[in-house]
């Protein structure tokens, strides 16, 4: 079986929120929409590309591995 390569994810994005609609509790700021999947999920199975628009957050005091 061939090892696939790992898709990007919103966590650690700056622009992935969280929202308080129980029904599309995910939210992308830079592309303005919330769904019920991830928003990368939404983009790679519209798009059939990874997400332009990911950036890493920073977190003071911590180094964070890029996923790309």
């Amino acid at each position: 079986m061939k090892d696939r390569p790992k898709r990007l994810t919103c966590y650690g994005c700056v622009f992935f929120q969280v929202s308080h609609d129980p029904m599309k509790p995910w939210k992308c700021m830079k592309f303005g929409f919330k769904s019920k999947e991830l928003p990368a999920s939404v983009v790679f199975s519209s798009s059939g590309t990874e997400c332009a628009y990911f950036s890493q957050r920073e977190r003071p005091g911590k180094v964070v591995k890029s996923r790309r």
